[in-house]
């Protein structure tokens, strides 16, 4: 499951917890829970502004986008300290779907 805000995380991970099965012959364990937190926008943006001014500079229009995912650079991002070599798509995007991401996928 992808979460785009911390908040979401907690969210999904007491939603997969209180799961209860419908037959009474099951059992649903739950284990392990969200092992990234998510990049939020919020942490990285002020990095991205300092790009896309440095890219106007160069004559290059620099778009904002999300490729999903998790790496490394979730932990940094999280503390501040986005690491912009650690959140590109590799050249690939990904589709964005509803069930990636609680509430419908980001526009």
């Amino acid at each position: 499951m992808r979460v785009m805000t911390v908040e979401q995380a907690a969210e999904v991970e007491a939603r997969f917890r209180a799961l209860t099965p419908f037959d009474p012959r099951c059992r649903i364990e739950v284990t392990g829970g969200l092992n990234r937190p998510p990049m939020e926008r919020r942490f990285a943006v002020g990095l991205y502004e300092k790009a896309r001014a440095a890219a106007r500079e160069l004559g290059i229009e620099l778009e904002e986008s999300l490729s999903g995912g998790g790496s490394d650079g979730n932990f940094t991002a999280a503390l501040g300290c986005p690491d912009p070599g650690r959140h590109r798509a590799g050249g690939r995007r990904r589709a964005r779907t509803a069930r990636e991401y609680p509430g419908g996928p980001p526009g």
